[in-house]
């Protein structure tokens, strides 16, 4: 078993709120990758669960009294990585690349994206889906002349 804990403290260095999560014994640690606060003090932190065949990418919001808001995670089969950012809207910036590997053994191939969740958790993806790095663009048919 796995945990972390998330714990905000006020400019004095007071106990405000703690929250903790754990995952099972297919995840080989936890990560927290990043956090970051908005400008009424809601939270959102990603967390990386790498494991032995797959990792994990977890992301976690909660409102300025530590309640849980929102989240999601998804699975990937091989490394994970990513970060996070808030605007002054209240919108949460999610960036996050993973790697998906062919078969055991197989070469990975890196995909990256960037979605922006909005305050009714409505999602908007800034790429229109998962890139794959290094990947040439398809060109475009020539014009006939």
């Amino acid at each position: 078993m796995n945990a972390v804990f998330l714990v905000k403290l006020d400019p004095d260095g007071n106990h405000l709120w703690s929250h903790g999560t754990t995952r099972g014994s297919y995840a080989a640690g936890v990560d927290l990758r990043d956090i970051a606060a908005d400008a009424v003090g809601n939270s959102v932190a990603l967390f990386v669960y790498p494991g032995f065949d797959n990792a994990e990418v977890s992301v976690m919001t909660f409102d300025a009294a530590g309640e849980y808001m929102w989240g999601f995670s998804h699975r990937t089969s091989d490394s994970a990585r990513g970060g996070v950012a808030t605007d002054s809207a209240g919108n949460v910036l999610i960036a996050a690349g993973y790697a998906m590997r062919s078969g055991l053994s197989g070469p990975s191939d890196h995909y990256f994206y960037v979605e922006k969740r909005d305050p009714a958790r409505l999602t908007t993806c800034l790429t229109p889906s998962p890139i794959r790095c290094g990947s040439a663009p398809t060109p475009s048919p020539a014009s006939g002349s």
